[in-house]
């Protein structure tokens, strides 16, 4: 009998099948000694010495079931126990062995029903032995006797029935507990395995789509008004309210909170990274000094109860994913958290993924040092831009840039001091021209910018004329004052070329 390969009784049930047995047992104990009161026992020596001792059995034994449950170790604690039960069948046979014809041949029947809640069908052959076993002994030493009904026979009568219907409770109660942790454990993998399903084939187009797909899901398995998460800019030290899910009758909150300071919930992040979670079963009696801001939010938005686990990198904390109860309070087991848990795992590596392919792209298509595309984004959008022209029959220009004089900057203050001024051009740059148009580092001190969409050549002319009044005031680097100057050529689509490497090469020819 392996208590951790039970298929119906968990640790908790487990413990509370022991204990009832145990009070049966002293129950029986009580309901002997009172035998002693009877007239019938009055001034019978026999009678009231059997029931002391009767009644002594029925108590060793059920202190006995109830002392094996301080024993840590599961397969010597139940075999304690099923040492003790079958102990009590004939025990309990030879001390009332007057009444085993009528009465207590029952017993058996109990521990009988007792055993089928256990997987190992070995507690109920051994029963079932033993008692077999006990009336044959009584059959063979007692064939024959004659049986007198008395007020302690009715007694024990109902006693058995009242046992038997309440270890009855006891076992469906644990039946149908255990029903529901399997269909919950069922549709906690069906949950797992949609949602794993759905995030091997993340990417940033389909993002939003699946991780709000993700969370509908969450709601209605935890039957929860809302389901949301958060994210966090560790940069800025911010949380933003990124995600949310909700029940058709509960309002939305989704913006509103966006870019608010982790300082403003101090009670709140100090819970996530010192335990990993944050559970309210009520809201109102969150602390009122600590957790001052975080219960005026929750009361604003109607929350009674919540559950909230981190989304966790090898690294940091990236984000927390909730459920807030609204209409009614909840609670939530510890195989809810986990599944939680695992959830928020799973959504962690989906945004992890993410990261890696944006850093990957980043690399990819923009400069590290100023944050502009580089020449291979830059020739891509130049290529549309063409495209999108030879369709409306307007003009697109590339104006190639280089600082003139760039070498006295690194010279002067060193590279560290250049790579400043080159990040103070590439700002300016982008200050100053339309956000349809693309500002690109070409290369060291040279840029490239793309002016998309021109009606007429001369507004070519303005938009250099713009450019190069970013050289009209000194750039201050390191307390350094530095006058720089700037060379341009232009080319112009369709005049000078009519594809992107053609009119970059005339720009710097230009």
């Amino acid at each position: 009998m392996n208590g951790r390969d039970d298929l119906i009784l968990t640790s908790a049930s487990r413990f509370k099948l022991y204990f009832v047995l145990s009070i049966l047992f002293l129950t029986g104990g009580v309901i002997t000694s009172l035998t002693y009161f009877f007239p019938e026992q009055m001034g019978n020596a026999d009678g009231v010495k059997a029931t002391i001792y009767a009644s002594c059995v029925l108590y060793l034994i059920g202190i006995a079931i109830m002392l094996f449950q301080m024993v840590e170790r599961h397969g010597l604690r139940d075999f304690l126990v099923l040492g003790a039960m079958l102990l009590s069948i004939p025990i309990t046979s030879l001390i009332f062995i007057e009444y085993s014809a009528i009465t207590v041949w029952v017993f058996p029947l109990i521990l009988i029903i007792v055993s089928l809640v256990f997987s190992s069908r070995a507690v109920l052959l051994s029963i079932t032995v033993i008692a077999v076993l006990t009336q044959v002994t009584v059959f063979i030493s007692e064939p024959v006797n004659l049986v007198y009904v008395d007020k302690f026979d009715y007694l024990l009568r109902i006693f058995i029935l009242l046992l038997a219907s309440g270890i009855g409770v006891v076992i469906n109660k644990i039946y149908i507990s255990r029903l529901k942790e399997n269909i919950h454990q069922a549709n906690s993998q069906t949950l797992l395995s949609k949602v794993s399903h759905k995030f091997i084939r993340i990417d940033k187009l389909n993002m939003n789509d699946i991780i709000c797909n993700m969370l509908g899901l969450i709601g209605e398995f935890f039957d929860m008004d809302r389901a949301y998460i958060f994210t966090i800019n560790h940069k800025a030290q911010t949380m933003t309210y990124a995600y949310e899910w909700c029940a058709s009758d509960v309002g939305e909150e989704e913006g509103s909170i966006a870019e608010v300071p982790l300082s403003m919930f101090p009670w709140w992040m100090k819970k996530l990274n010192e335990e990993g979670l944050v559970y309210v079963e009520d809201v109102s009696k969150m602390p009122d000094e600590e957790a001052e801001s975080e219960k005026a939010q929750l009361t604003q938005q109607g929350v009674k109860s919540l559950l909230v686990v981190p989304i966790q990198t090898s690294a940091e904390m990236i984000g927390f994913v909730g459920l807030d109860a609204v209409k009614d309070f909840a609670k939530w087991s510890e195989e809810d958290i986990a599944l939680l848990n695992i959830l928020a795992n799973i959504l962690s590596d989906g945004l992890t993924k993410i990261k890696s392919e944006n850093e990957i792209e980043y690399m990819a298509y923009y400069d590290h040092l100023t944050g502009l595309p580089n020449r291979t984004l830059f020739t891509d959008r130049l290529n549309q831009a063409i495209g999108a022209a030879s369709r409306t029959e307007k003009f697109v220009a590339v104006i190639f840039m280089d600082l003139d004089g760039f070498k006295v900057v690194n010279d002067t203050i060193g590279h560290s001091g250049g790579d400043q001024v080159l990040q103070i051009v590439a700002h300016n740059l982008t200050q100053i021209l339309r956000k349809t148009d693309t500002v690109a580092r070409f290369g060291g001190d040279e840029f490239l910018i793309l002016v998309n969409n021109i009606e007429e050549i001369e507004e070519i002319t303005k938009v250099a004329d713009k450019v190069m009044e970013i050289f009209k005031k000194p750039f201050a680097v390191e307390g350094h004052e530095f006058f720089l100057t700037g060379s341009a050529g232009i080319s112009v689509y369709p005049v000078d070329g009519e594809d992107a490497e053609v009119l970059i090469k005339n720009a710097d020819i230009a």
